[in-house]
């Protein structure tokens, strides 16, 4: 961990992959013939897949371990979207395994990003933020798509985590009147 910088997302998700090692150690340790719980092992093989893309992101621009909390933010963000759609194609496919398998690693995942509000509760967030933006423009100022950026930074400024298709739902729902 000697080129990890404090206080960033990979320093946390070492800290806890150290943790489940030693967890695994333990067992081991006390019963040599002892089970090593699956989901000890699955979280400790996550853990390993979300440090590799993590180091990986660092490589593609050429840096060692200097991703900004936000870019680790970002990355991790990636990485549960693309989680979130296998588990949907996977349910949709009958490959409830794969979905599973996707599902917990979505968990684990969600342990390091910042709480979002999820539902009815992000929507609300969003729509007082459009009243907010729509607030501080001229009386009678109808939204359109092309402030899409303006509330995007608006809201991404509380919760930086946010899908902006989320945001976009949302304000398609206001210009369309819903």
């Amino acid at each position: 961990m000697e080129n990890v910088r404090e206080g960033s997302l990979m320093q946390e998700i070492e800290l806890a992959l150290e943790k489940a090692k030693g967890e695994k150690a333990k067992i081991i340790a006390a019963n040599k013939e002892a089970e090593v719980p699956a989901n000890l092992n699955e979280r400790i093989k996550s853990l390993v897949l979300i440090k590799s893309e993590l180091i990986r992101e660092n490589r593609k621009h050429f840096m060692n371990y200097e991703l900004t909390r936000e870019a680790e933010i970002e990355e991790l963000n990636k990485m549960a979207n693309a989680r979130e759609q296998n588990v949907k194609d996977y349910t949709d496919n009958g490959r409830l395994e794969l979905a599973e398998a996707d599902a917990k690693e979505l968990a684990l995942i969600k342990e390091f990003l910042p709480y979002v509000p999820e539902g009815e509760e992000l929507e609300e967030f969003i729509n007082n933020m459009i009243d907010t933006y729509l607030s501080e423009q001229a009386e009678g100022y109808a939204p359109s798509m092309k402030d899409m950026g303006k509330i995007k930074a608006l809201v991404n400024a509380t919760y930086p985590t946010v899908n902006g298709n989320v945001i976009k739902d949302v304000l398609m729902g206001r210009i369309n009147g819903n």
